[in-house]
């Protein structure tokens, strides 16, 4: 088991190392940092509540929650918004996803097939994208 852990570390680590070459390519897309709509005024007024006096958005679409922007505000008190801002935190998410998909598989039918499945998670190309783009739902 502990062999079988090891492992599955090292393809989270090599989704990371997949995913961050590169990062600021291409630019960012509208798509992608939708959710700054709910991190920088001015609010549409039927998408907030009033906390203490202040406003928090709860949409930022009819069709789309804040719940990312919360994230990514706290991120960007630390990092100035930026490609790599937007993109790393969202690749980390994405190797959360296959540190349990690795264990789902391991629990499920065992270390062997846990080991291939989160190699097949780890080095697919459209996952990598996707999770380093994260415009809409994907990763979170």
């Amino acid at each position: 088991m502990r062999r079988a852990w090891c492992a599955g570390a090292l393809l989270c680590a090599l989704f990371i190392g997949l995913g961050v070459p590169w990062i600021d390519r291409p630019g960012l897309q509208t798509d992608e940092v939708l959710f700054a709509g709910g991190i920088y005024p001015p609010f549409d007024p039927r998408n907030i509540v009033r906390i203490f006096r202040h406003p928090v958005p709860i949409m930022v679409m009819s069709y789309v929650g804040a719940a990312k922007a919360h994230l990514w505000a706290s991120v960007f008190k630390v990092w100035r918004p930026s490609a790599a801002s937007v993109r790393i935190p969202a690749l980390l998410l994405g190797t959360l996803s296959v540190w349990w998909f690795f264990r789902l598989l391991e629990i499920r039918l065992g270390a062997r097939s846990a080991l291939e499945g989160a190699a097949l998670l780890a080095t697919d190309p459209l996952y990598i994208l996707y999770s380093r783009w994260d415009h809409r739902p994907v990763v979170l």
